[in-house]
């Protein structure tokens, strides 16, 4: 902020831009690569402002404010900006600028907290590459975006990387030939025909900027870690191998990293929630803990998974599957008859799963169904305490005022091509909503 303390102190106003330079040079000594380095850097920030002139003014002087434009498939968007609620934008004031860019807008009309505002200047495009539909042209071919936010790219035939007509492409936008709300690009890529599943699934993962591969030294990383936990290398753990322990998920679940014990304790329970303890082999800046950083959570399509971590861990490892030792945090509950938390403890510990069961299952066994009652014997009496904590959690929760939203769960059904043959919504029992419950005491007692 030293530049612009200059500029006002000695009434640098309105000067070109080399003009400007060379004046805070002179007055500071410095060399002028230098403050000219400076001065580019508050004009990308929006602290300065740079006509068409090629003037430099202070932004806050011209009643300029630095945003971050949201817009709307309709045509009309909002500035954010640092202190204020959002500003309106009209769609005629937009001026060229697309979703997600750094502007420079100015206020035209305020009502109390209520602003309307221009867009003066785009600093800074935001979007890079688009994924969208090619039309072929007699005269011009174009890209129509997925994303309705954003207007048709117009993609010379040169530039059109052989896309057909009807084909899904990824687009690299030429960000200097933006001009009266016209982008240009070219092809990098040809997804596949549009509306076909993979296709739709690579626009996905292009769109979102999703990762694909991992990194040699994260996979390398990842091979050297033991897929077996020997009980001796962990006395320091609580063993918890002895319980009898269960997962339960949809049929269709492809990670189990939660699963659940319960004994009887006098009139009350004690409840186990354990958790794949993904923290003892991804340590704190690793390649494991930095590419999981970058990824940010598991991608799931229908017939695919863009996992945060590697196979070997997140299907191996800490994976608690049915048989197997698998190494845990588990926190202990307490609870009274009446199902108040009395106390609860976090331990590390070591689990093996006796039973992968589905909601399905538990639900069916509740219900009465024999064979499944004598598939999962050894554990029918625990699902019965489940059954009881679950009731009378829920009537605390509605003595509490609880909300309740019976939102089905979307359920898709697809052929071996991956195309959808029917959509569905299943509406899951109150025994899942317990063992969701469950599994948020566990996080409010990490937290």
């Amino acid at each position: 902020m030293e530049i612009v303390n200059l500029i006002k102190k000695f009434n640098l106003i309105y000067l070109t831009k080399e003009k400007l330079i060379k004046s805070v040079a002179t007055i500071t000594a410095e060399a002028e690569i230098d403050v000219e380095n400076e001065i580019n850097q508050l004009i990308s920030k929006g602290v300065l402002f740079l006509d068409d002139n090629n003037k430099v003014s202070v932004s806050a002087d011209k009643g300029l404010y630095f945003a971050t434009i949201t817009l709307n498939k309709k045509g009309f968007g909002f500035a954010k900006v640092e202190g204020y609620k959002d500003f309106f934008i009209p769609a005629f004031a937009i001026n060229g600028a697309f979703d997600g860019d750094d502007c420079l807008v100015e206020i035209t009309d305020r009502n109390g907290e209520d602003i309307e505002a221009k867009v003066v200047k785009v600093l800074k495009r935001n979007t890079t590459h688009v994924v969208g539909t090619f039309v072929e042209g007699k005269s011009k071919n174009v890209v129509f975006p997925d994303d309705e936010k954003l207007p048709q790219i117009r993609v010379y035939k040169n530039d059109c990387a052989n896309a057909k007509n009807n084909e899904k492409v990824w687009v690299e936008i030429d960000l200097d030939s933006i001009e009266d709300n016209i982008m240009r690009g070219k092809i990098v890529e040809v997804l596949g025909k549009a509306n076909t599943p993979k296709a739709e699934q690579l626009s996905i993962i292009r769109s979102y900027n999703l990762i694909e591969e991992f990194k040699s030294e994260v996979l390398a990383e990842a091979r050297g870690i033991s897929q077996n936990v020997d009980l001796r290398k962990f006395k320091n753990r609580v063993d918890f191998t002895k319980q009898r322990t269960i997962t339960i998920d949809g049929e269709d679940a492809r990670d189990f990293d939660d699963a659940i014990a319960v004994e009887r304790k006098g009139k009350g329970y004690v409840l186990y929630v354990h958790i794949a303890d993904v923290s003892h082999y991804v340590k704190e800046n690793s390649a494991l803990d930095k590419s999981a950083y970058e990824r940010g959570t598991s991608v799931y399509f229908p017939n695919m998974v863009l996992p945060m971590l590697p196979k070997e861990i997140s299907n191996g490892i800490c994976s608690l599957q049915e048989g197997v030792n698998r190494l845990t945090l588990s926190v202990i509950i307490n609870l009274d008859e009446n199902c108040n938390v009395i106390s609860s403890d976090i331990k590390e510990g070591v689990i093996k799963s006796n039973h992968r069961m589905t909601y399905t299952e538990v639900q069916n066994i509740l219900a009465g169904d024999e064979f499944l009652k004598d598939k999962y014997a050894d554990v029918y009496d625990d699902l019965l305490c489940y059954q009881t904590i679950s009731k009378k959690l829920l009537q605390q929760r509605l003595l509490r005022g609880e909300i309740r939203m019976n939102i089905p769960e979307p359920f898709i059904l697809e052929n071996s091509a991956g195309e959808i043959l029917a959509a569905a919504t299943i509406s899951w029992s109150v025994c899942t909503h317990m063992f969701c419950f469950l599994q948020f005491i566990y996080y409010k007692y990490c937290e």
